[in-house]
């Protein structure tokens, strides 16, 4: 059909068919298709990148945080004293010991050496334990059986056995000595010029008791003069002796029998007996000075 000019176009031209679609729809779903892919990739590109970049900071985090360990380590290794271990005590408790360490074995004794030496007495300033009476000096005559002790002195007076609290004291004093044999006066203590005497001159029999007067001199013209006798014993740190009365050879003797204890009491005279064996330990005759 031919259409002339300035006439307008029939309305069936204008319309298309049910269906169809233009050109320009189709463009512009093509386009609109073309968006919503790249926008796809380009979201997906950016995850992957933050992806990346998590996985990237925590590898450098953990990386970092080993390496502070590791100097952490280094830098107490360098400054922790080492640990000392002594024999017979444990570590302490801030501290372990390093690895696969293990004690030195301990040195059996060789059968060889010498014993240790012990120190003496003197060397731990300790008192000798065995003490010699000597002259000069004053002491508590005390009979080893009994435990008691010879009475204060007193002009006239029987001398008897007392508790040693509170009595006198006795100072040995040298007279001469015969065949090597020193002799001794039993003078008062204090300074008093009285002795412990055996009465009359000269010998006496055994069951005599002992008496006080003054000193004699010379002291050979009585029998005031005595002998110790050492016998090798010991008590409380104290030589134990007999005392012998030089005149008549008896021993200064507690009355009453050991066996029975009847030399026990406070008050028993003290006289002179025949002396008994050294080796007797059971006998009232054996006296210390102290």
């Amino acid at each position: 059909m031919v259409r002339e000019p300035g006439s307008r176009p029939e309305a069936s031209a204008l319309r298309t068919e049910p269906g169809a679609v233009s050109e320009r729809e189709v463009t512009a779903q093509q386009k609109m298709k073309v968006a919503l892919i790249a926008g796809g990739v380009l979201l997906a590109v950016g995850l992957l990148v933050m992806v990346f970049a998590l996985i990237r900071a925590r590898g450098t985090d953990n990386a970092d945080k080993a390496a502070d360990i590791n100097l952490t380590s280094a830098e107490a290794s360098s400054t922790a004293p080492p640990l000392e271990i002594v024999a017979g005590s444990s570590p302490s408790p801030t501290g372990s010991p390093t690895a696969g360490a293990t004690k030195p074995p301990k040195a059996a004794p060789s059968a060889t050496s010498a014993p240790k030496p012990t120190r003496t007495e003197a060397e731990v300033g300790r008192k000798p334990t065995r003490v010699k009476a000597t002259s000069g000096t004053s002491y508590r005559l005390r009979n080893v059986i009994t435990g008691n002790c010879v009475s204060t002195m007193v002009f006239g007076a029987a001398t008897t056995q007392e508790a040693c609290r509170g009595v006198g004291q006795v100072k040995l004093e040298p007279t001469r000595a015969v065949n090597g044999v020193r002799l001794y006066r039993l003078r008062e203590g204090g300074g008093a010029n009285l002795c412990l005497d055996v009465p009359d001159v000269g010998s006496e029999p055994a069951g005599t008791a002992i008496g006080v007067v003054d000193c004699i001199d010379p002291s050979s013209a009585d029998n005031q003069e005595w002998r110790l006798k050492d016998t090798g014993k010991t008590s409380h740190q104290r030589a134990v002796y007999l005392v012998v009365n030089f005149a008549s050879g008896n021993c200064l003797d507690v009355a009453g029998r050991a066996a029975d204890k009847g030399d026990r009491p406070t008050g028993n005279a003290i006289g002179l007996f025949p002396c008994s064996d050294p080796a007797d330990g059971f006998d009232d005759h054996f006296w210390t000075f102290s």
